[in-house]
């Protein structure tokens, strides 16, 4: 994300309530529950942002946690929060852990900030600092129909299609362990409104905000129940987002 204050104090705000980032941490627990339900495993999140995925796994009883953001607002916030972070770019990651190895790496939206080869790169250095077993998990912005005001806001330069699960898995000896776009019951509708966003916004160039924010509760509840039925739900979906799990070889 941008280094943007206002950004990452409503990210701070809804993290933990909010029925999108509530589906993408559950998401984020079950896999690794699924692949280490009998250890503690070592966990990196790169780009963790201002850390509610990293508490939400600590208050879950993890306890091998690490994490960077390039943001020193991000950085400032999760260390407030008690948390193991330091300042680096994704980048960065062989330079900032040169040695320690990890069960599970997770980069949530962050690869959009990179180029191909340098997306490529980064799976590559996950691959070389993940133990044989390991996981990475991934939260990519799918699909360039679904652009509007977020992308803009907080640096979203492109989407990923579905043609780039194949490409990132391909950078080393990875199996595809999970692989959904979401949410898909309610991707008619955030269709719609970005649609109407990218209308509305033209070719300005103006500062604009994210429409990240709290709904009401009842309709924040029904949004989490809505798209918590999809994990039940086969094939990879179509939504604006894609959930990836690789797992090394």
């Amino acid at each position: 994300m941008l280094d943007r204050e206002d950004e990452y104090r409503k990210m701070a705000e809804c993290e933990r309530d909010h029925w999108w980032y509530r589906n993408l941490h559950d998401r984020c627990l079950r896999t690794i529950a699924d692949f280490f339900a009998a250890k503690s495993p070592r966990i990196l999140d790169a780009a963790c942002g201002t850390g509610g995925l990293l508490l939400k796994l600590k208050g879950d009883g993890h306890d091998q946690l690490h994490g960077f953001d390039l943001s020193p607002t991000a950085v400032a916030r999760a260390r407030a929060g008690n948390l193991d972070v330091v300042q680096a770019d994704l980048r960065d990651l062989s330079r900032v852990f040169p040695t320690v190895v990890f069960d599970v790496i997770v980069s949530n939206d962050s690869l959009y900030f990179l180029g191909d080869k340098e997306q490529e790169a980064f799976v590559r250095t996950c691959h070389d600092r993940l133990h044989t077993g390991g996981v990475l998990i991934m939260n990519l912005p799918a699909r360039a129909a679904f652009s509007g005001m977020h992308d803009r806001a907080v640096g979203i330069s492109r989407r990923f299609e579905p043609e780039d699960v194949a490409r990132l898995a391909e950078t080393a000896s990875w199996d595809i362990v999970g692989h959904q776009s979401w949410p898909m019951l309610l991707s008619p509708l955030i269709f719609a409104a970005r649609t109407a966003q990218r209308m509305r916004l033209g070719s300005s160039s103006d500062v604009v905000v994210s429409d990240v924010r709290m709904p009401p509760d009842w309709v924040n509840a029904l949004l989490y129940r809505l798209t918590s039925l999809e994990r039940f739900c086969p094939g990879t979906g179509y939504g604006s987002s894609i959930f990836l799990v690789l797992r090394k070889r």
